[in-house]
């Protein structure tokens, strides 16, 4: 990868690694993935998996980034999409998983998207209260942005979008003179 002093750091060393190599744009927190095996976690290696096997883009389930320290607070979804040492796409799996050379991906931050369009439209979304949450285990929804809580119990709106392979749920809730405003907020998740 060109660095000095390059390491691997393995948590929990598998038969495979998937480590990170390069890492854009170069920060002291980019730099701190650097090395990171993504197979080590379960969540990072579920989604490398079957991205590998079906040759399109998977994002994982919420994680915790090691950009952001690991910190719990923050959670991040990972879009990896599968490069293979073949010039085309393999046609059977078997042929996929012998010929995977490495995985491009890219990081999100939802709780930074959702964050960043209601302060731009702040005079619009001044006293509402939104949620996002992935939903795809029903049983154990993770939080991927709150705002606070709103003043009303009236005035609530949700939608679940599927966001690639995932579902995410969205809650407005500003009372019923805001109620035409979760539109706008609903249409920028899914985006």
């Amino acid at each position: 990868n060109g660095r000095e002093n390059f390491t691997v750091n393995s948590p929990s060393p598998q038969d495979r690694l998937s480590v990170i190599t390069y890492l854009a744009p170069n920060s002291p927190e980019n730099d701190r993935a650097i090395g990171y095996d993504m197979y080590s976690e379960s969540a990072r290696r579920t989604a490398q998996q079957q991205a590998r096997d079906t040759a399109e883009t998977v994002m994982t389930a919420p994680v915790n980034l090691v950009q952001d320290g690991g910190s719990a607070d923050k959670k991040g979804i990972l879009a990896y999409y599968p490069v293979y040492s073949t010039p085309d796409i393999p046609t059977t799996v078997e042929a996929r998983r012998a010929n995977l050379r490495g995985f491009v991906y890219a990081v999100v931050h939802p709780a930074d998207m959702v964050s960043k369009y209601i302060n731009d439209h702040r005079d619009e979304y001044e006293n509402i209260a939104v949620t996002v949450r992935d939903e795809t285990d029903s049983a154990n929804p993770s939080l991927l942005y709150q705002n606070g809580t709103a003043t009303s119990s009236t005035g609530i709106v949700t939608s679940q979008i599927n966001v690639d392979n995932r579902t995410w749920g969205v809650a407005v809730n500003g009372g019923a003179s805001y109620t035409s405003l979760a539109s706008p907020i609903v249409l920028f998740v899914l985006g």
